[in-house]
């Protein structure tokens, strides 16, 4: 993602305005072919010879052709994590003090004596394992190769994603008659664990989002999860988003809608599930039959109208051979405001097919019972979890 001091935008009275690079511009497509080249080359190489060569272009200091580098870091894989090396790092700073301490010893034996207890092949080996974590050693273990068009796509559309990580709010209004899109934009959303306000009629869906900005702790990692979001919305066939973006001290309003011509990075809608969700489908379908008690389980694919403008997009649904269908429903740490919405929906309707789990990041056992016990007459289901809902669980429900 780009930092804040690429992202380019004009300001008139209380609006900002990304500025946007056009798709066919010569000069963006030269950057971006040429970036892609340097980039690709650089695998086994140390870092700082990347950073030497990209210096040697005459226009390396212009913010487009920076923009663009930074997001093809971003495509980058680098050995070693900077936690394994600072590990390393003491592991020799302590392997040095013993030596220092073991006697009185020359330099070049000192050295050796480095050599044989790091398992390195010189001296000089041992010294670029104590930085490689700074840019002169770092070495590029991979490159993800990307299309020199669909580079410029993605920087408009980090441009978008830089302004809507300072944003308070975030309006969207999407169009699609495919109404298996909807689901799945409704389905991402939940997966990106956002606080929404859906309202859904036959031809729109108006989703209200609260912004890093808003949350108490102005959570950057909630921030990324909203601007990691965006590229959905743009999978949509007509959209509209609004927010207000602070920028220094001051709030400003960014109205975007589906007439730029900027392309997602991400993939289409079709088949879409997250690892996670795809890993616990399998697990739970692995076991016997009478262990399931003759349910499958599959990716959520419905939406659950509660009633009161209250919907509920399931994340998984259990199916018997009768065709009869529960649905599970998971909220994260981010969704406190949801689950109460949620249980005070069940409350007023008579759907009595929904699961809901709740993560321990968000309520404890003894909330999750109490909140439990206060809505039985509406048949609620609720049961707590740790990082991720196990069959068990489930089966505990699914009779």
């Amino acid at each position: 993602m780009l930092t804040k001091d690429l992202l380019k935008y004009t300001v008139r009275t209380d609006k900002i305005f990304p500025k946007y690079v056009k798709p066919n511009d010569a000069e963006a497509l030269g950057f971006a072919k040429h970036l892609v080249e340097v980039y690709a080359s650089a695998k086994g190489q140390k870092q700082q010879n990347l950073l030497d060569r990209l210096k040697q272009h005459p226009k390396s200091g212009s913010p487009l052709f920076n923009g663009l580098s930074k997001l093809l870091e971003d495509r980058c894989a680098f050995a070693d994590s900077e936690n394994e090396l600072e590990e390393q790092r003491w592991e020799l700073f302590t392997k040095a003090k013993d030596l220092r301490n073991s006697g009185l010893m020359s330099i070049s034996d000192f050295q050796n004596a480095m050599v044989s207890c790091s398992g390195a092949t010189s001296f000089a080996q041992v010294e670029s394992q104590l930085y490689g974590d700074l840019p002169e050693f770092r070495v590029v273990q991979d490159f993800e190769p990307i299309d020199p068009v669909d580079l410029v796509h993605r920087y408009n559309a980090s441009q978008i994603q830089g302004l809507i990580l300072r944003s308070r709010s975030l309006s969207i209004i999407v169009r699609d008659k495919d109404a298996i899109k909807k689901r799945r934009f409704l389905q991402r959303l939940k997966f990106w664990r956002l606080l929404a306000e859906i309202d859904e009629s036959a031809d729109e869906l108006k989703i209200n989002l609260s912004g890093p900005l808003s949350l108490f702790d102005k959570s950057a990692t909630y921030g990324n999860r909203l601007s990691n979001f965006f590229p959905n919305i743009l999978l949509m066939d007509k959209w509209e988003i609004k927010a207000e973006v602070k920028i220094g001290e001051k709030v400003l309003g960014l109205e975007l809608d589906s007439s730029k011509p900027i392309k997602s990075h991400y993939g289409g809608f079709k088949g879409y599930i997250p690892a996670e969700f795809k890993e616990f489908i399998n697990i739970f379908n692995a076991l016997t039959e009478d262990q399931r008690k003759g349910w499958v389980a599959i990716e959520g694919e419905d939406v659950l109208n509660l009633g009161q403008q209250s919907y509920s997009v399931p994340d998984f649904s259990f199916q018997n051979k009768k065709g009869k269908r529960i649905h599970l429903e998971l909220f994260h740490k981010w969704h406190e405001m949801q689950l109460k919405q949620r249980v005070e929906s069940l409350k007023q309707s008579s759907c009595d097919e929904l699961i809901l789990g709740v993560s321990g990041e968000l309520m404890g056992p003894e909330k999750v019972t109490e909140m439990l016990g206060k809505s039985r007459a509406s048949k609620a289901k609720i049961f707590s979890f740790k990082r991720f809902p196990t069959p068990k669980a489930i089966l505990a429900y699914l009779s």
